[in-house]
């Protein structure tokens, strides 16, 4: 078992999960919340259609492939977060 080979990747991303801590990951949030939104705040006419329009096929995907016991789930989500 001792002839494993640990590889670099490997080591990087468990030295990165232990250095995760809540207060960064809300720093990454806000950061890309605050990215996300100058973006929509800059794009055209034409790309926030096009934008729009994706998501909402994206959603109607979604919603054509869950199960019903996701289907569930998600409507005793919205029914809590109205």
């Amino acid at each position: 078992m001792d002839d494993k080979i640990i590889y670099r990747d490997t080591l990087r991303k468990r030295k990165n999960r232990k250095e995760k801590t809540s207060s960064l990951y809300e720093a990454r949030v806000t950061k890309q919340r605050e990215k996300t939104c100058e973006k929509k705040v800059t794009e055209t006419t034409e790309e926030q259609e096009t934008r729009l329009s994706r998501d909402r096929e994206r959603k109607c995907k979604k919603l054509a492939t869950e199960t019903d016991k996701q289907h569930e789930e998600h409507l005793k989500h919205c029914q809590m977060n109205p």
